[in-house]
């Protein structure tokens, strides 16, 4: 289960408690309320963690042309043999799965350890940057602003 399956089933449990105690406090008008006002704020946190993010795209560069795992699952090996997808680009699609998996972001170090995870293989570091900024550059994963070594599947604006 991912960080955000986690959160939701979280926010999840958190609307039900607050509903059975809203039922609880029948008697008691004022508890009952604010039982079911925060119920109704986890369901509204519920929405907006669930509700998918827009994309608004400035710049043509930021728009990738890159094939994600998500795009080829479902085909038919005939097909895919046809694609141009090499060693390179699974292990892409490995990383991207693996960042899937731990919410989205995760330092150099987190992505070394989950390719071993999900592979076996020990990957050195330099080659693992070196793939990470071939994936940067194809906008299939992005840089976190400020932190060195942190890396997102959505692109994150600091605020000013």
């Amino acid at each position: 289960m991912s960080k955000l399956e986690e959160m939701v089933a979280f926010v999840k449990e958190q609307i039900q408690f607050h509903s059975e105690r809203a039922s609880h406090f029948e008697k008691n008008k004022f508890r009952r309320e604010k039982h079911l006002e925060t119920a109704n704020k986890f369901n509204e946190l519920k929405t907006f963690i669930e509700s998918p993010v827009p994309i608004k795209y400035t710049h043509p560069e930021q728009l990738s042309l890159a094939l994600s795992p998500s795009d080829i699952v479902d085909l038919p090996d005939e097909l895919k043999s046809e694609l141009s997808i090499g060693k390179t680009d699974e292990e892409e699609f490995t990383i991207v799965r693996i960042l899937e998996h731990a919410g989205g972001i995760m330092s150099l170090d987190q992505v070394l350890i989950g390719f071993y995870r999900e592979t076996g293989v020990v990957m050195k570091r330099a080659t693992m940057n070196n793939r990470l900024n071939r994936m940067m550059s194809k906008n299939m994963i992005f840089g976190v602003p400020g932190k060195k070594g942190v890396y997102s599947l959505a692109q994150i604006i600091e605020a000013c």
